[in-house]
C-alpha cells in the first residue's frame, strides 16, 4: 500500500494585489493534517513564490481545514440519514463555503487599508503578523522617511488635525499602526485608534486646507487628500518602492507560531466537534421507535427499541465489546454492545444497521440466515444519547460565544 505524504500549501486568504497569506500543512494523501507554517507571499512565480514567513495564521489554517475537509464533514453528516445529519450538513456547507469567501480581500475599508500598508510598509501584509525583527527594520526606515519630510507634527497631530499631503498621511499611518503593535500597552490602543482615524479620513479637511499646514503643492489643494488612495500613491510611490526593497524577501518556511493563534485554531476544532458530536445524537430527542419483529429487516435512521424475550451472549467483538443474540417471537436480532448491558426480557435500544453496510463484517451465512434479520442493533441508550448531544452543543455554544466575546473585546481595545 502507497502512503502519499509530505508538505503542501493550503489555505489563500486575504489576496489582493498579487499578495495573499497561505500556510505549510503536513498532509496524507493531499488532505491538510498539520499546520506547519504560515507565509506572506508578494510574488507568485508559479511553481515558488517569493515573500517571507509570518506569524501561523488562524484564518488561513481554518480555511485550509474547512475547505479540505468540510466537503467530507458534509458527506458523512448526511450518511447519518437522520435529521441532526442533515443540520449538521448543512451548517458544515455553510463553513465550507465561507471559507472560500476569505480567499481574496473584501470591503472597501479593507483594501483601502491593504493599499496604504503597501504605501507604507512596502507589503499589503498587516504588520501585526511580521516577525519582530521584521517591524524594527520597517520602523527604521519610516523614521527615515518621516525626518525627511521636515515637518513640525507627529504622527498623533496628522492624525487629530488632518494631514498636509498624501505623503504625511501614510507616513504617519505607517508609524501609528506600528505604534499600536509594538508600543507599550496603555499608548497601544491611542495609537490603533489615531491610525484608524487617518486610515478612514475622519478629520475636517477643510482645517488642513486652510491652516497653518496647508501644503504647498497645488494639486494636492485641489481634491481631498483622502478621496483616493491612488492619488495617494502618486505622491509616495517612489518612497514606497525604497521601503519594498529593504524588506526581506525568502523562501523560508520557519514562523514564529503564536500561541494566541494556535488556541483558536484549538477552540474552533473543539466548536467543530461539539457540533458534529450534537448532530450525530439529535436524533436521540425524538425517542426511540419501538418496532415489531417483522419491522427489524429493514435498516433506517433514528434510534429504535427492541423488547427481547430472551438475550444470549454468543461472542466478543471487541476487547470490551461484545455480541449477542436477541430473541424476539421467532426473530433473531444481533446486538452489539459492553458486556453485561442488558437481561432477557429488557427493552434494548440503540441504532438499527444493515449487516451489509454497516462498521462490522458480517460472513454471508450470517446474513442471509433465514432466522436472522440481516441487520443488528448497535446499543446505545436514547437517554445516554441525549445528554451527549446536550454536553456537545453547551461546549461548542461556550466555545463560539467564548470565542467571539473575545474577538470583539480585542477589537473594542485596538479602537480605543
Amino acid at each position: 500500500m502507497v502512503i502519499v505524504f509530505g508538505r503542501r500549501s493550503y489555505g489563500r486568504v486575504e489576496q489582493h494585489g498579487g499578495e495573499y497569506a497561505q500556510s505549510t500543512f503536513a498532509h496524507v494523501y493531499y488532505m491538510p493534517i498539520i499546520p506547519v507554517s504560515s507565509f506572506w507571499v508578494t510574488q507568485d512565480l508559479g511553481d515558488t513564490a517569493r515573500g517571507f514567513s509570518i506569524n501561523m495564521s488562524g484564518k488561513s489554517i481554518a480555511a485550509a481545514y474547512l475547505r479540505c475537509w468540510g466537503p467530507i464533514a458534509v458527506i458523512a453528516s448526511l450518511a447519518s440519514g437522520a435529521i441532526g445529519g442533515y443540520i449538521a450538513a448543512a451548517l458544515f456547507a455553510a463553513a465550507s463555503a465561507w471559507a472560500w469567501s476569505w480567499r481574496s480581500l473584501r470591503g472597501p475599508h479593507a483594501l483601502r487599508k491593504s493599499d496604504f500598508q503597501m504605501l507604507a510598509f512596502g507589503t499589503r501584509c498587516d504588520p501585526e503578523r511580521m516577525p519582530a525583527e521584521m517591524r524594527e527594520q520597517i520602523k527604521h526606515s519610516l523614521d527615515e522617511r518621516w525626518a525627511a519630510l521636515d515637518g513640525k507634527r507627529s504622527p498623533d497631530e496628522v492624525a487629530e488635525l488632518g494631514a498636509a499631503s498624501p505623503r504625511e498621511a501614510v507616513l504617519a499611518y505607517g508609524l501609528l499602526r506600528l505604534a499600536s503593535i509594538d508600543a507599550p500597552a496603555p499608548a497601544r490602543g491611542q495609537a490603533a485608534a489615531a491610525a484608524h482615524r487617518i486610515l478612514t479620513g475622519a478629520h475636517d479637511v477643510a482645517q488642513v486646507m486652510d491652516g497653518p499646514y496647508r501644503a504647498a503643492d497645488q494639486d494636492v489643494a485641489a481634491a481631498p487628500i483622502f478621496s483616493d488612495v491612488a492619488h495617494a500613491a502618486t505622491h509616495a510611490s517612489a518612497a514606497s518602492q525604497a521601503a519594498a526593497a529593504q524588506l526581506p524577501r525568502t523562501d523560508g518556511r520557519k514562523s514564529r507560531v503564536s500561541g494566541k493563534r494556535i488556541a483558536a485554531l484549538l477552540v474552533a476544532m473543539f466548536a467543530l466537534g461539539g457540533l458534529y458530536g450534537f448532530a450525530v445524537n439529535a436524533s436521540a430527542f425524538a425517542g426511540a421507535q419501538q418496532l415489531s419483529p417483522g419491522e427489524l429487516r429493514t435498516s433506517r435512521s433514528g434510534f429504535v427499541a427492541v423488547r427481547c424475550d430472551a438475550m444470549e451472549s454468543v461472542g466478543v467483538v471487541g476487547a470490551s465489546t461484545s455480541l449477542y443474540a436477541c430473541a424476539t417471537g421467532t426473530t433473531v436480532l444481533p446486538v452489539v454492545g459492553f458486556k453485561g448491558f442488558a437481561t432477557p426480557g429488557t427493552v434494548v435500544e440503540g441504532k438499527l444497521h444493515s449487516m451489509r453496510d454497516g462498521e462490522y463484517i458480517w460472513p454471508d451465512d450470517v446474513r442471509d440466515a433465514p432466522e436472522l434479520t440481516g441487520t443488528y442493533l448497535e446499543f446505545s441508550p436514547v437517554r445516554s444519547a441525549r445528554h451527549l448531544a446536550i454536553e456537545m452543543l453547551v461546549m461548542a455554544v461556550l466555545l463560539i460565544g467564548g470565542g467571539a466575546w473575545f474577538v470583539v473585546r480585542r477589537r473594542r481595545s485596538q479602537r480605543h
